[in-house]
């Protein structure tokens, strides 16, 4: 329709905290959509740079709202936004990333053809300065079954076999009811997409890339320093696991369940080597991923054929040879931070 005010207002929260060098890029791509009712909430999470200032100078558009809070974390700056939109669809979009000026227009659309709950849609990365497709692009199988069954795409969300990120959808704002970001922990996103898709909604998928996803950031948890942290690698850990019981609950099929354990025993195994060379989990902690990976090794959903050799020797050697292992850790994250320092 020619009349903006005749089509839904979508929101657009946008958390800010210290990303100077990127923010006037990711609001110019949002302001410059070709789908104009909209509103932008730019939550400034308590920046110590210049990014404050930079949310207030485009509050001279009349679609922008710019809202200062103490620094409290991603996952409170979202519930934030959430508590504050008007809009009869949201969108997420990180401050450090930017969209494409048919974000909203394409992605609307489609949701309002085929009368969805929510859309995911395809992005780009940037590595290197270069964008590259995400890996379950390039997975001829997983594209097979994106099909324009909406429970096709909802368990291949379930088995994180596509990205769980809060920000490659556009969603029916009345979804986000009564469900908001856990605090205090990273890889928030695949909590509440979890409890949205608790709820059965219809789903799409539009395979044309929408999004860029700033890789290239050093902050991201998703950076190959963030991949080194085991208290980041923990909180995965901790979503992955929950999944399995979102499975039991929705009745879903055994090989749902083994990718999500496969899944979660890569993140264990993968803990307790970091964990080796930087202890960043409490004892307590430790022990609750050995004691999964002990109880898990021997499920039959799990047969050494589609462990592979080298997981379960780690997994064995975790079990019954503990010091070993965390010395190969200790060993191995010593090269992978000095082979990173090389690069910076």
């Amino acid at each position: 329709m020619k009349n903006s005010q005749k089509q839904p207002l979508v929101s657009i929260i946008v958390p800010v905290y210290n990303v100077e060098k990127y923010l006037d890029r990711c609001i110019e791509s949002i302001l410059g959509q070709d789908y104009r009712n909209i509103e932008v909430l730019l939550i400034d999470d308590g920046s110590t740079d210049n990014s404050g200032d930079i949310c207030d100078k485009y509050s001279v558009d009349i679609r922008v709202k710019v809202i200062h809070q103490k620094n409290c974390g991603l996952s409170r700056t979202r519930n934030t936004g959430l508590k504050n939109i008007s809009g009869e669809y949201v969108a997420f979009i990180d401050s450090d990333d930017y969209i494409s000026s048919k974000f909203i227009s394409h992605a609307l659309n489609q949701i309002l053809v085929d009368k969805l709950d929510f859309i995911v849609f395809g992005y780009w990365e940037i590595r290197g300065g270069k964008l590259c497709e995400p890996a379950y692009k390039k997975d001829n199988m997983i594209q097979e079954r994106l099909s324009a069954e909406s429970s096709n795409i909802r368990n291949l969300l379930i088995a994180d076999k596509i990205p769980n990120y809060a920000w490659n959808k556009l969603y029916k704002s009345e979804l986000w009811n009564g469900v908001r970001f856990p605090e205090g922990k990273t890889y928030e996103d695949m909590d509440a997409i979890a409890r949205l898709l608790e709820r059965n909604p219809k789903i799409g998928y539009l395979g044309e890339n929408l999004y860029y996803y700033n890789r290239d950031n050093p902050s991201s948890i998703t950076s190959p320093l963030g991949k080194l942290n085991s208290r980041f690698r923990y909180d995965r850990f901790k979503s992955v696991k929950e999944r399995i019981s979102l499975v039991n609950k929705l009745n879903l099929s055994n090989v749902i369940k083994r990718e999500l354990l496969f899944s979660c025993m890569d993140e264990a195994i993968e803990i307790i080597l970091l964990n080796g060379g930087k202890h960043d989990l409490t004892e307590e902690e430790e022990i609750e991923v050995v004691d999964f990976i002990e109880k898990e090794r021997r499920n039959p959903l799990l047969p050494q054929s589609y462990m592979g050799t080298k997981r379960c020797i780690l997994v064995w050697g975790i079990t019954y040879l503990p010091s070993i292992v965390k010395f190969y850790g200790k060993q191995r994250y010593k090269r992978k931070m000095d082979k990173l320092m090389i690069k910076s």
